[in-house]
Parts: C-alpha cells; structure tokens; sequence
C-alpha cells in the first residue's frame, strides 16, 4: 500500500437548485442573455442520443426567467438555431458571476466554485511486505501497556 498526501488541484462548479447538485461542464451564453448551464454526463443517455449532442442541463431565457428548468438538450440544436456568431461559452472563471441571473428567477439557484483535492504519492513511501515485523518493541510496547491497564 503507499502512503498518499492530499494536496490542493484544480477547481470544479457545482449548480445547485433546492436538494439537487450537479457538477458543471460548460456554460453558454447568448447575445440576449440566455444562458445554458451543461452538466457533466449523468444520464445513461443511448448513445444515438450522445451522438446527437443531447446533454443534461439548466436553460434560463432572459426574457422568460421564471420559466428556466433542467431537463435535455441537443447543443447542435441550440448553436445552430442562435447562429455560432450569437452564442458563446462562458470562461470557467466567470461562471460564478452568472449566480446575478438567478435574481430575475423566482427559481433560487446558484453555482458554486469548489476545490478538488488530488492525492498524491509521497515520495519516501514505500510498500510493507509481509515479512516484516510490524510490533512495537521496547518503549512504545510499555506506552501501550501502561493505557491500557487504566
């Protein structure tokens, strides 16, 4: 077995609503403020449907706020029916700053910015085998001894 370290990574955005938590793959935006919030894949779509560029996500129309909701969408679709000069994706760093859209919704939601912790291998770890003697001797044997006879 080797010994691990943990250690501060990369980030990752979680979209909360109510109960539910689903981690953030990508964002888009669109020149009037529709916002598209695609979620890693969760679903167990078929994969025609993979395909054909269905993902999970929260869609929220500027124009039409309190009736966002999650559910499936074609992102072929959603690009090509905006024109690819009228969407874009929105930078991993700003996807907090769009928690400002959920304050024209009746639906509270939010996106949260969360630190992945990576474990690492120590360097000076090594692997025990079975035939060495793992028991304590001498003065840490007493130490044990002396707890528990209190």
């Amino acid at each position: 077995m080797n010994a691990k370290n943990s250690r501060k990574g990369e980030k990752k955005y979680m979209f909360v609503l109510g109960k539910e938590r689903l981690e953030i793959e990508r964002v888009l935006e669109s020149i009037n403020g529709d916002i598209f919030v695609i979620f890693k894949d969760r679903t167990g779509l078929k994969e025609e449907h993979v395909e054909a560029g269905e993902k999970f996500a929260w869609v929220q129309l500027y124009a039409m706020p309190d009736m966002a909701e999650l559910g499936y969408i074609n992102i072929n679709e959603v690009i090509n029916s905006y024109g690819s000069h009228r969407i874009w994706e929105v930078p991993k760093p700003n996807w907090v700053a769009l928690n400002t859209y959920s304050r024209i919704s009746n639906q509270k939601w939010r996106i949260e910015e969360v630190e992945i912790k990576k474990e690492v291998e120590r360097p000076n770890a090594r692997d025990v085998t079975d035939d060495e003697d793992m028991s304590l001797t001498g003065e840490h044997q007493e130490i044990i001894d002396y707890d528990m006879d209190m």
